[in-house]
């Protein structure tokens, strides 16, 4: 009995200790500190209902009173397109054959995965904080550009404002 009166109350002081962290991280929350949102939008970016092998790396920084946030995000890269349209089946041959997707069509469903990855960034950072006012989000793909030779180039730029983005209807957004 003792030993469990004894781990009871370990078990107790942690959870007292943990309810004050989250007490004081609501607190500095209220008082819109740059830090603390800033660390409450990264939580927010490393939750997104992603596929798993989606890159996760994120940079959030936010202004005076944190009302406008700054945003760096690693996209995927354009391979995460299959360069297969479909893969058919030759039934007198008994093989299947791969039907290849032209470039500009990769390089096109690329284009609107970015813008995707992108809408979803901005509604959930928006959902997550009412007093976020906007966010400049920057988009890079870890790789090099081969015509600059520029590493992690930037794929995407943008900078919402929630009073904006509040009127897009994501509803309608090709997906």
């Amino acid at each position: 009995r003792r030993r469990h009166a004894t781990e009871l109350a370990g078990i107790r002081r942690e959870v007292e200790r943990h309810n004050r962290a989250v007490d004081e991280f609501a607190a500095r929350l209220a008082d819109r500190d740059p830090d603390t949102v800033a660390d409450l939008l990264a939580m927010v970016l490393d939750r997104l209902p992603l596929p798993a092998d989606f890159p996760r790396e994120a940079e959030v920084t936010c202004g005076l009173r944190g009302e406008l946030a700054v945003v760096r995000v690693e996209l995927p890269g354009p391979g995460v397109v299959p360069e297969e349209r479909a893969v058919r089946y030759a039934e007198a041959d008994d093989e299947l054959w791969a039907v290849p997707r032209p470039e500009p069509e990769r390089e096109e469903l690329h284009r609107l995965l970015v813008g995707q990855v992108a809408l979803l960034c901005l509604r959930d950072l928006f959902a997550a904080d009412p007093g976020l006012g906007s966010v400049a989000l920057t988009g890079y793909v870890r790789a090099t550009d081969v015509s600059t030779g520029r590493r992690y180039p930037t794929r995407m730029e943008v900078h919402a404002y929630r009073d904006t983005f509040a009127h897009v209807d994501l509803d309608d957004v090709p997906g």
